[in-house]
């Protein structure tokens, strides 16, 4: 059916010009319609003659269509009886999407794989086939035999097309010449690039871009985007996948040569430039000018940017033609004024090719342009800076700490700085020696030109200028003269005077490590044989590497001691604690062990040992199995269809009761009991219905011969009989509702009697003394009351405040329902150490004041916060009429009331407090008396300037409150009328500072990255107020923007890395010459350890389970050589999470997670241990003897490189011997970067595998970061690698439905052809192929080793060296111990468990969310599935790595096609994100 639509002239005249092209029908110019996708052409085009016999269909919809229903299909008939040639299911996979345009891939299998020689064929499709990819309308189909028909050629022509004629060639061609190339027939443009390439340019022009044109016609004419290069030799490469005839014959390809000649217009052949290429010290305000060699006009709509070099931003883009661009009287020269340019800085000058150009009428004649970063470039100077130099940060800070004797100071400015001439001098602050005196020019002083300076005033630099360290506890001043330092421009730092400038103390950690808790605790009972055991410090530490240090179970037995040697190291989520794990089952069922620790097993990250455990009473536990009292029922309850049964202690989990074992009856009606589960202590019984509010619920249960409900202790519960069920569970959590604290002793009462708590459940409390958080060590229970046993005594008159976090060990409630946590609840201070106990007497009001619609009533001591009064209880009167209060809060030693309404200048105000035992109370329990009618001291009354807050920031334990007004600064407001919570716990405020418009609030300790936070402020008569005399409204739970990062809590050395985490600045590590193992010249930069390990503590304490530490090496290093002690690797490893160690040398990076080393084989190389051994990561970039091998195989590839090649090595250092790290244990990534153009489909990176001799695929990802191309490979060994470019393509692969995976995956190294050029995608893919290209794909070497033990595989052949290298890795087995039948046709279902063995190897984890078989049930040939590839099988499905061979069919046991060997392969390593396509 078609749609008639108005035309105007001219485009009917374009239609029947369209009409007049070999191959295409008319094209309808239409718009989308509601009604479903409307043909705008087929291929052939209807009525066509002439048609090959193995051509694909076509349709070209009016917008983006998708496949429709699998249950449509398009339909070939022979015309003259039409007969059905093929029925083609639209998602059979022989149809392709594109956007617009649908492709038909028919097999003609019926036919022997073509169509019939002059032969008329039509085209049917079903209604819905495709549908709109917008609004999901159907296609109306093709149902008319008319439509879409076409004949076949008379003679098959299966001759190659020929080109006739060529050009350019030779010699002095123009740079703006085209490029044709004329056939012996039409021919069409296929896929892939037409390759222009040069020394210097390099132009990838798709086939099926406008710059391409003739299609269809027997001449190609290409007209690249720009003009060419002067005096350049180019090569044009037309590759075998550009351009084919109407058959689909290949064009062979071919390439040639040209030279461009003059162009037009050139550069000056003297001074072209002002300022000069490479000029330095260039005028900020300077004007640049470009002269020419002719005269010159500039063009509309062409511009020139003047670039920043360090990151090719676009400072400026001029117009050639606007007023800042001035031709010379001559016209030989141009003047551009950029605006001010910033000081100190890189650029350079890029102009688009036809900015100029010779006068009119010459105008086509252009200038070139200046396309490179290196033409004209030049470096500002300091502008007209006058300002002195200043320093902005101390390390360490002026009057702080320095934690090492043999720590470095730092000094940062604002600006980079050049050192002069004067001393350094370091002196004792209380006698004023001399410590040292340090010349401004002498090797100590690192750091001149940059905007940090780094003075180490304690190592080595010669017999006469030796190491000399701090002396531990004493206090330093540092003095610097006037002329010592200066910025560029000749400003002079004004220095460092006196003993108060800058000093610091010295304090080097020297104490132990202390044991902060135990668990299980000291004299636990019914400790589980196979339970967590954990000793927690007050610092972090870390397990000893020393098999002598041991940690010991032991216990007594008649002969004396038996003795269990346990496992330690660092909890992964706490690095303040040990796990100890002695064995599974290692320990005995009813038995008392105590655990000893040598000393020196565990020690702080500066080395201190902790002192050990060696007696039998500090460390003491029973296992389980003394407990003999089975579990009994506490209470039970009903809601809805379950039942609780809720035990009076914790029950097994892990086993299942039967609901056989049940009986139970709903308004004397048995009711079916469906389901039991056990959860902690509680039984839920299911059952069939819901039961009715107030029904009689009663309950039997018969203990089964292997019961099922028992306690840790194995005690089974007893039988219940005929046990009535309350109706209706309660959903109120317990709360505390006192607490005591006295001697080592605090008591809490709780609203609801509790189940009996975990004997680990203590952990969960944080009591805080007077600021200092006490330890509990063990917890006792008894009804509603837990009481706490401290390790010391509570210091007499000390506030007393207990929180409750539950994390493991919950309190549970007799009614099921978990304890809520709280923070800072008040305990009663009792007689502690002999102490005389807590203050006695009511508490006294002290002022009432009021101001607006606040009234604070102020006492001579603290309240205690969790007794607030109502507002019920208080009058307020303002002359003589009653004011409601309508909230009341406390804060500090105040209580503010809050009024309806705001009181305008009353006369007399008046209030009173109607008190009772159980309200106002102070924080030693004494309750507040009643008053009458106080007199209240009116503030400002009826002023409605007040002012809010507009934000608030949080940044470490700093929050900044800002106000909409400047603040009086006489108006500080105590710290007890601010409230701050962070993550729903209240952090006390230990300081207010008034600045400006702000509020800065200290904190008594940091937030943690990502915290939620939250501020109130509760306003008096000296609350905050504006210069104006407005008084700041109150506020309560603002949020606030938590801006805390990881470099909060790090200063001096650190900074904030590319791509994330924590950077490491070259001041944090001692430079040294070395040479790299290309033998390049540059200094090694070896970590300090204290550094390296701050850096990932700091990481870790911010919660980040994978720290990512990065060193940056500087850009004028021609190598990166960078070294970290393996102590101190070791070390951060041993925190645990997974830890990356990053070096960065400009575009590259080398990325090695720790987790990859093995730290006992690097302490042992080169006869040395984790103390002198340094880890070595090496870069090196270019061409060297390390990447000759790989860029001679590039050579002589069909590649081109894009990035590298850079050479990447690891190292283990002990003094000056080296020897390479080459086992890894698992994947190291490495990245280059590139600002040319990628085609992912194109590229890879890649590496000479030096076992085969070839080149072959590291499994590569791409992205795009700011006009750059990020590649990230990765490997598990050292090499050379380059980013490539990789245009080859196969003959046979035409229009075949996987020619895109196949050309991609042989472009990247992973597949081959049979021949070199033809894939043969249909041919059964052999075992060895299928091995071989896995092994590729994940970046393996060969192994030939490997390989040997198969009798029939050739090791010393590459498929060989490749067998050997999947078998290493246990992705493909033999079909026995010695044979693997390389050449047998490898099946469907043997792809699909090697594929998955290969996904475990990427470090894949795959977990079918249901069974096995349900992924395998809609194949009607499940059965053929092998039981050892079953699960391998349904894994690919579900990863939708294999599908069906149809809707229905898996076809296990069939021999796979190269194709789908390829395109599976692909899908792996694409899922696995080893691949980007």
């Amino acid at each position: 059916m078609y749609r008639m639509r108005k035309l105007s002239l001219f485009l009917s005249i374009a239609m029947l010009l369209q009409f007049a092209m070999p191959g295409w029908s008319a094209s309808q110019t239409v718009t989308a319609a509601p009604g479903g996708p409307i043909v705008t052409s087929f291929f052939p085009a209807k009525n066509l003659d002439s048609v090959p016999v193995r051509t694909n269909l076509r349709l070209t919809f009016d917008e983006n269509v998708k496949t429709g229903a699998s249950s449509t299909s398009i339909y070939i008939y022979k015309t003259e009886n039409n007969a059905l040639v093929e029925k083609i299911g639209v998602t059979s996979g022989r149809v392709s999407i594109s956007g617009n345009q649908a492709t038909i891939t028919p097999s003609y299998s019926s036919l022997g794989g073509r169509l019939e020689l002059d032969t008329e064929y039509f085209v049917l499709i079903d209604q819905g086939a495709f549908v709109n990819d917008s609004n999901g309308a159907s296609y109306t189909g093709i149902q008319d035999a008319t439509t879409w028909r076409f004949r076949t050629v008379l003679v098959e022509d299966n001759t190659r097309p020929l080109h006739t004629f060529r050009s350019p060639e030779g010699q002095d061609i123009s740079i703006t010449s085209a490029i044709n190339i004329s056939f012996n027939k039409p021919v069409y443009v296929a896929s892939g690039d037409i390759v222009l390439e040069s020394s210097e340019d390099n132009r990838y022009i798709p086939v099926t871009s406008s710059s391409v044109t003739g299609s269809g016609t027997s001449s190609i004419t290409i007209t690249p985007d720009g003009a060419l290069m002067p005096k350049t030799t180019y090569r044009v490469r037309i590759s075998g996948s550009n351009i084919q005839d109407a058959s689909g014959n290949a064009f062979a390809g071919m390439n040639w040569t040209f030279t461009t000649g003059e162009a037009p217009v050139n550069l000056a052949s003297s001074n072209p430039f002002t300022p000069a290429k490479n000029d330095t010290l260039v005028p900020t305000g300077t004007e640049l000018t470009i002269r020419f060699d002719k005269q010159v006009q500039a063009n509309a709509n062409r511009y020139i940017e003047i670039r920043r070099v360090s990151d090719n931003v676009t400072i400026q883009r001029i117009l050639a033609t606007s007023t800042a661009v001035r031709l010379d009287s001559n016209s030989n020269s141009a003047t551009i004024r950029p605006s001010t340019l910033a000081p100190n800085t890189a650029y350079y000058v890029w102009i688009e090719p036809g900015a100029f150009s010779r006068p009119n009428p010459n105008a086509s004649q252009w200038f070139y342009g200046i396309s490179s970063a290196t033409v004209w470039n030049f470096t500002t100077g300091f502008g007209n800076d006058t300002t002195p130099p200043n320093v902005t940060t101390y390390s360490p800070v002026r009057g702080g700490t320095l934690s090492n004797v043999n720590g470095k100071l730092t000094l940062t400015f604002n600006k980079d700085v050049y050192l002069n001439s004067g001393d350094i001098e370091i002196r004792h602050s209380n006698s004023g020696t001399l410590f040292r005196s340090i010349p401004i020019t002498s090797t100590r002083v690192k750091g001149a030109g940059t905007k940090e300076l780094t003075i180490d005033a304690t190592s080595h630099v010669s017999s006469s200028d030796a190491a000399k360290s701090f002396v531990n506890n004493t206090r330093y001043y540092v003095t610097i003269g006037n002329r010592a330092i200066r910025d560029g421009a000749g400003n002079f730092f004004a220095g460092i005077s006196g003993n108060g400038g800058w000093s610091f103390m010295v304090t080097q950690d020297d104490k132990k490590p202390n044991l902060v808790s135990l668990t299980p605790v000291n004299g636990a009972n019914v400790v589980d044989v196979n339970d967590t055991f954990k000793a927690t410090f007050d610092k972090p530490v870390m397990a000893s590497t020393d098999p002598g240090k041991q940690i010991r179970f032991v216990t007594k037995v008649q002969e004396g001691y038996r003795t269990i040697v346990a496992s330690y190291y660092v909890d992964p989520k706490d690095n303040k604690s040990i796990i100890i794990e002695p064995g599974r089952f290692a320990l005995s069922l009813d038995t008392r062990y105590f655990v000893n620790i040598d000393e020196g097993a565990i020690t702080d990250l500066v080395g201190n040992d902790f002192s050990g455990i060696l007696n039998e009473y500090q460390w003491s536990f029973l296992t389980r199995g003394a407990d003999k009292t089975p579990p009994v029922i506490s209470s039970s309850d009903v809601a809805g269809s379950t039942i609780r049964l809720i035990y009076n202690e914790p029950l097994k989990e892990d086993l299942k009761p039967s609901p056989a074992s049940f009986y139970v009856t709903v308004a004397g009606l048995p009711r079916n009991v469906t389901g039991v589960k056990v959860e902690g202590n509680i039984v839920f019984v299911t059952l069939a219905s819901n039961v009715a509010v107030n029904q009689k619920v009663t309950l039997s249960y018969t203990q089964p011969n292997n019961p099922q409900i028992r306690d840790l202790s194995d005690n089974a519960a007893g039988n219940l009989n005929n046990i009535s069920i309350t109706n209706g569970a309660s959903n109120t959590s317990p709360v505390i509702s006192s607490a005591r604290a006295s001697g080592t002793t605090v008591s809490m009462r709780f609203s609801e009697d509790l189940m009996k708590p975990h004997a680990y459940a203590y952990s969960q409390f944080t009591v805080n003394v007077g600021g200092i958080n006490y330890s509990a060590n063990s917890l006792t229970h008894n009804g509603s009351t837990i009481e706490l046993k401290l390790f010391s005594s509570i210091p007499s008159g000390q506030q007393v405040r207990i929180s409750y976090s539950p994390i493991s060990y919950p309190l549970v409630g007799v009614s099921g329902n978990s304890v809520s946590s709280f923070s800072s609840f008040l305990a009663n201070a009792g007689s502690g150490g002999g102490g005389s106990g807590g203050t006695t007497g009511a508490p006294q009001v002290q002022s009432v004041s009021a101001s607006g619609n606040m009234v604070s009533i102020r006492y001579n001591r603290a309240l205690n916060t969790t007794t607030t009064p109502g507002a019920f209880q208080f009058s307020v009167q303002a002359d003589n009429q009653s004011r409601s209060v309508s909230n009341v809060n406390l804060s500090g030693d105040s209580i503010i009331l809050t009024l309806s309404s705001t009181i305008s200048n009353p006369s007399t105000m008046r209030v009173s407090y109607y008190g009772s035992s159980s309200t106002t109370k102070d924080i030693y329990g004494n309750a507040a008396a009643s008053f009458n009618n106080l007199s209240i001291t009116s503030g400002s009354g009826g002023n409605t300037g007040s002012i809010s807050m507009i934000g608030a920031i949080l940044k470490g334990n700093l929050l900044t409150i800002s106000f909409n007004e400047t603040l009086d600064p006489s108006y500080v407001p105590s710290n007890s009328f601010f409230l701050v919570r962070i993550k729903d716990m209240v952090r006390l405020v230990t300081g207010v500072q008034v600045a400006g418009s702000t509020v800065i609030l200290t904190l008594d300790s940091a937030a943690k990255v990502g915290e939620k936070a939250e501020v109130s402020y509760l306003s008096n008569s000296n609350g905050l107020r504006s210069i104006a005399g407005n008084t700041v409204n109150v506020f309560n739970n603002a949020n606030v923007a938590n801006q805390t990062t990881i470099l909060d809590s790090l200063s001096g050395d650190y900074e904030a890395a590319d791509g994330g985490g924590v950077g490491i600045l070259p001041s944090a590590a001692n430079a040294s010459s070395d040479t790299s193992p290309a033998g390049v010249s540059a200094n090694r930069y070896t970590l300090v350890s204290e550094k390296f390990i701050a850096a990932v503590t700091t990481s870790r304490d911010a919660g980040l389970t994978s720290p990512r530490i990065v060193f940056k090496v500087p850009d004028f290093e021609n190598a990166a050589l960078v070294a970290v002690p393996v102590i101190a690797l070791e070390m951060a490893s041993r925190q645990g999470g997974d830890v990356t160690f990053v070096v960065q040398h400009g575009d590259a990076t080398f990325e090695l997670p720790l987790k990859t080393l093995n730290f006992s084989e690097l302490s042992r190389a080169l006869g040395g241990n984790s103390s002198t051994n340094h880890l070595l990561m090496a870069i090196d970039k270019g061409n060297s003897s390390k990447t000759q091998p790989l860029m001679t195989a590039l050579n002589s590839s069909s590649a081109t490189i894009i990035a590298g090649p850079v050479n990447y090595e690891v190292l283990v250092v002990n003094g000056s011997n080296k020897q390479e790290v080459t086992n890894f244990n698992g994947y190291v990534s490495r990245t280059l970067k590139t600002s040319s153009s990628v085609n992912e489909s194109q590229s890879a990176v890649v590496w000479l595998d030096p076992i085969t001799g070839t080149l072959s695929y590291v499994p590569t990802n791409f992205k795009n970061e700011g006009g750059w191309t990020k590649a990230t490979f990765k490997r598990q060994g050292n090499s050379a690698y380059a980013l490539v470019r990789n245009t080859k393509s196969f003959n046979d692969m035409g229009k075949h439905w996987s020619s895109d995976t196949v050309q991609m995956m042989a472009r990247k190294f992973i597949v081959e052809g049979r021949t070199a050029s033809n894939y043969e995608p249909d041919k059964p893919i052999t075992r060895g192929e299928f091995a071989t290209y896995i092994a590729k794909g994940l970046g393996l070497a060969g192994n030939r080793t490997a390989a040997a033990k198969f009798k029939d595989v050739n090791a010393d052949t590459v498929m060989g060296a490749y067998i050997g290298a999947a078998a290493s890795a246990g992705i493909v087995n033999g079909t026995s111990s010695t044979a693997f039948k390389p050449n047998n046709f490898i099946t469907r279902q043997e792809m699909a468990a090697m594929m998955m063995r290969a996904a475990k190897v990427t470090g894949m984890s795959v977990s079918l969310p249901s069974s096995a078989d349900s992924y395998l049930q809609k194949y009607t040939d499940r059965n053929k599935v092998s039981s050892y590839a079953k699960t391998n099988m349904a894994e690919a499905v579900y990863l939708g790595i294999i599908n069906g061979k149809t809707n229905t069919t898996l076809s296990p046991t069939t021999n796979a096609s190269r194709a789908e060997g390829a395109v599976m392969i692909m899908r792996m390593l694409e899922k696995a994100e080893f691949l980007t396509q």
